[in-house]
């Protein structure tokens, strides 16, 4: 008979959640290996801050196939926020699976699989797959900072114009 689900990050399934910070720490030192790997992306981002407050698990319905991560959002007392995405590798199965499709709907079908990204980025699928995360950014991120056209300001020069300063 299985195991009931974590009552802190039901075993990462299931709706969007918000829960403490130090339950799932709690939960953690208790075995729960849901709440281990919550812990573990948060003290690795985190990088040492004591601030964290509670997180926000933000699992996404996708359809088979496709790759999503599932966000955490990493609430601090000082009321700023962080996202996390966690990824699976293709391979990855808790059971020993090695059916990628068998394994993708067993162990935390919340977290989609991680995309392989070939190490030549002038590769025409890598230049599309870079096109597409700056067009998702534009479209979808709205907390990310918009670069707008400028004019340039009235005191701007330019040195080859005058000898005495070096041109880059």
């Amino acid at each position: 008979m299985a195991s009931p689900p974590c009552q802190v990050c039901h075993d990462l399934r299931g709706a969007e959640q918000k829960t403490d910070y130090q339950d799932v720490y709690r939960g953690a030192v208790q075995g729960c290996a849901g709440c281990s790997l919550l812990l573990s992306a948060v003290l690795h981002d985190a990088a040492g801050r004591r601030d964290v407050d509670h997180l926000q698990i933000v699992p996404h319905n996708h359809p088979a196939g496709e790759t999503w991560p599932l966000l955490v959002k990493v609430g601090t007392v000082n009321g700023v926020e962080r996202n996390i995405e966690l990824f699976r590798q293709p391979a990855a199965s808790s059971s020993g699976c090695r059916d990628r499709n068998k394994a993708h709907h067993t162990v935390w079908p919340s977290i989609g699989f991680a995309r392989q990204v070939s190490r030549h980025s002038a590769l025409p699928e890598c230049l599309g797959l870079a096109r597409n995360w700056l067009k998702n950014c534009l479209e979808q991120h709205f907390e990310c900072p918009r670069h707008e056209a400028t004019t340039l300001p009235t005191r701007v020069f330019t040195s080859a114009e005058h000898p005495k300063i070096p041109s880059c």
